[in-house]
């Protein structure tokens, strides 16, 4: 099995494929939306047969969150280990489209982009300021130079980053009053919180064993 094929399409200008995406990123309401919604959207607008997306996991280890095509070889590629380097420049804004196999490639042969079908590479960071949130692949199965002009891929980049961060946090969020609910409410004690003028704000289902007690019942 080789890349999916896609029909040769002409990309769009950076200042349409800014505002098209934007759009796109902006309209997803979940981590998981954001990461698959997103790379399938820009997969199609720039005609890659093979994307994926990685998100940071640990230090510099990144794992495949969404993916777009298939390819019997992408386990190859679940897991990334980045070069503190390499993420000092991607936070940066930095991207590069290049062809592949790059003359460059010194890693492990079973991790060479070539062995997927690819023949072009844009590679970008999803960052949120100093902090790498995750990386875009997009390979392509024939030479593509008519993407070295887009340059609003960094721009993309911080936006989709700080959406995933902002999205990552609300959900901690969530995770964190979940567990304190289920706890205070399994509880006999009861908690209650307050805002600045007294009124009450959440109270835990303890209150009943309160009552209860107080009644000798």
């Amino acid at each position: 099995m080789t890349l999916r094929t896609s029909m040769p399409t002409l990309p769009p200008d950076s200042e349409t494929l800014l505002l098209t995406v934007t759009r796109q990123l902006l309209a997803q309401g979940s981590e998981t939306d954001l990461c698959q919604q997103g790379l399938a959207f820009l997969s199609e607008l720039l005609g890659a047969d093979l994307g994926m997306l990685h998100l940071r996991r640990s230090g510099h280890e990144y794992v495949l969150a969404a993916s777009w095509g298939e390819h019997p070889l992408l386990d190859v590629h679940r897991v990334q280990a980045m070069e503190p380097d390499w993420v000092t420049l991607l936070t940066a804004g930095t991207w590069i489209s290049a062809p592949v196999p790059s003359p460059d490639w010194h890693g492990p042969e079973e991790r060479n982009y070539a062995r997927l079908g690819a023949r072009h590479l844009v590679n970008f960071g999803l960052f949120n300021g100093p902090e790498l949130v995750g990386t875009v692949n997009l390979l392509f199965n024939r030479p593509r130079p008519d993407l070295n002009g887009l340059g609003v891929l960094g721009t993309i980049g911080a936006l989709w980053g700080t959406l995933l961060s902002r999205l990552q946090a609300e959900s901690t969020v969530r995770a964190r009053e979940a567990m304190l609910r289920t706890v205070t409410d399994q509880g006999t004690d009861l908690v209650t919180v307050l805002d600045a003028g007294g009124r009450v704000l959440y109270q835990s289902g303890g209150r009943g064993s309160c009552w209860a007690a107080a009644r000798g019942t």
